[in-house]
C-alpha cells in the first residue's frame, strides 16, 4: 500500500518539531507533507528532506492553528490529514475540535479520545468503569494534607506532559513516610496530582492502529530495555506478547477509542496492568516501517473511511531501537547472535553506551549531526 496513492488530492500536515513530527515525516515520504510549529519548538522535523513546505506561527494557540490550516486549505485546495505530533498539539486543536475538523480530518477525532490521551485521572477512572487491570488508585485529588496509607506510591499529574516540561520528569515515586513529609509540598498547590499504587515490572508497549469502529486492525509489542525511570527517552526491542496485544484489544474495544498511538503498560508479578495511551506518533514509529506494520498509513486509510479488517499482528523479527529526544538519524541492519537487528543512534546523551554497542553509526552521528560535528554547516544540506 502506497501512502502517495493513498493521499492523492491531500496533504499531510505535521504539528509540531519534535523528533516524533520528524519519525512520521520519514514514514509519509512520498506525501505532501506541511510542519507547522510554534516559535518555542527548535527547528527539526521542517529540515527532513520529505518536508514541502513549514509554516511557523506567532504563538501556540488555537486560534492560529485554526488561521494555518485554512490558509493551507484555501491554497492548494486539498483536504488535510491532520497529524498532532506531541500531547501539547493535541490539547491546542482539541479546543476546537469542530474548526479543526472542518479543514480536514484528525485522529484522535473525539474529546473522550482526547482526553484519554491528555488527561491521566480519566483514563484511571475510564480504565476502572471498564474492568480492566491497572495500578490501584488511593486518591484521585492529592492534597498537601492527605495521609498516605501505602507506601510506595506515585504521585503522577493529570497532564504529565504540562509536568515534564516544567520538571523534567514524568511523575513522582515517594518510597517512604520521610520522603512524604520532606517533599515540597508547593507542586500539590500548583499542578493537580492523583496517588497511584507503585507497579514494578517490565515496561511493555503496544503500538497499534484500529479500525474506523474501535477494533485492532495491526499491533506489534515492544519491551523497555534501557531507559530513565519516569523521563523520556528509551531502548526498545520487539518482543512477541500476544497477551498485551489482547489486553490493548479488549481496551480499545470497551473504550471505542478509534486511532492510533502506543498503550503502555506493566508486566507486574500479578499479571499485565493498564499504565496510559499516548494518541499520537511516537519517537520509534520509524520502527513500524522496519516491521513492515504501516501503522501510519493505516491511520490515513481510517481518516479516508476506508474499512479495515481486524488483525492482531506482532513483529517478530528481533528489531532494537535507540529512541531519545534528539532526531532520529539512522537505521542499520546488524548481526547479533546471528540474528538480524536494526538499530538507531540518535543522541549525544548516550553517546559512551552507544559507542561500546556500535561503535561506527554513533562515531559517524557525532562527527556528522551532533553538536559536537566539525561539518554543522552541512546538516540542512544532509537532511533535505
Amino acid at each position: 500500500m502506497k501512502v502517495g496513492s493513498l493521499t492523492s488530492g491531500y496533504r499531510v500536515v505535521l504539528f509540531g518539531e519534535s523528533a516524533t513530527a520528524l519519525s512520521a515525516a520519514a514514514c509519509f515520504q512520498g506525501c505532501a507533507i506541511t510542519v507547522v510549529c510554534a516559535p518555542d519548538e527548535p527547528r527539526l522535523a521542517s529540515f527532513s528532506r520529505f518536508v514541502e513546505g513549514r509554516i511557523l506561527l506567532q504563538e501556540r494557540s488555537i486560534s492560529a492553528a485554526l488561521r494555518s490550516l485554512r490558509v493551507l486549505r484555501e491554497r492548494a485546495n486539498e483536504l488535510l490529514m491532520i497529524f498532532p505530533c506531541s500531547d501539547a498539539w493535541i490539547d491546542t486543536l482539541s479546543q476546537d475540535l469542530p474548526g479543526v475538523l472542518q479543514c480536514g480530518r484528525m485522529l484522535p477525532s473525539t474529546a473522550e479520545d482526547c482526553a484519554l490521551t491528555l488527561d491521566k485521572l480519566f483514563f484511571a477512572k475510564k480504565v476502572d468503569e471498564v474492568g480492566l487491570p491497572q495500578p490501584k488508585l488511593y486518591r484521585d485529588s492529592v492534597s498537601a494534607d492527605w495521609v498516605p496509607t501505602a507506601y510506595p506510591f506515585v504521585l503522577k499529574p493529570y497532564s504529565t506532559y504540562k509536568y515534564a516540561n516544567v520538571s523534567g520528569v514524568k511523575a513522582n515515586v515517594v518510597n517512604n513516610e520521610e520522603e512524604w513529609r520532606a517533599l515540597d509540598k508547593q507542586m500539590l498547590c500548583d499542578w493537580e496530582f492523583l496517588a497511584q499504587e507503585f507497579v514494578q515490572g517490565a515496561s511493555i508497549s503496544v503500538c497499534f492502529c484500529t479500525t474506523g469502529d474501535g477494533r485492532l486492525a495491526a499491533s506489534y509489542a515492544t519491551e523497555k530495555i534501557h531507559f530513565g525511570i519516569m523521563k523520556t527517552g528509551s531502548r526498545v526491542a520487539t518482543v512477541v506478547r500476544h497477551d498485551a496485544i489482547e489486553l490493548a484489544s479488549e481496551f480499545l474495544r470497551l473504550t471505542g477509542f478509534v486511532g492510533f498511538g502506543e498503550l503502555e503498560l506493566i508486566d507486574s508479578e500479578r499479571g499485565l496492568v493498564l499504565l496510559e495511551l499516548n494518541a499520537r506518533p511516537w519517537s520509534q514509529v520509524v520502527m513500524s516501517r522496519a516491521l513492515k506494520i504501516p501503522l501510519l498509513k493505516l491511520a490515513i486509510s481510517v481518516m479516508l473511511g476506508k474499512k479495515l479488517s481486524e488483525c492482531s499482528k506482532c513483529g517478530t523479527e528481533p528489531l532494537e531501537w535507540l529512541s531519545w529526544d534528539d532526531d532520529l538519524l539512522f537505521c542499520r541492519r546488524l548481526r547479533r547472535s546471528g540474528k538480524p537487528v536494526r538499530a538507531s543512534t540518535t543522541s549525544r546523551r548516550v553517546y559512551a553506551h552507544s559507542f561500546l554497542r556500535d561503535p561506527v553509526p554513533t562515531l559517524v552521528y557525532a562527527f556528522s549531526f551532533s553538536r559536537l560535528r566539525p561539518g554543522r554547516i552541512f546538516r540542512r544540506f544532509i537532511l533535505r
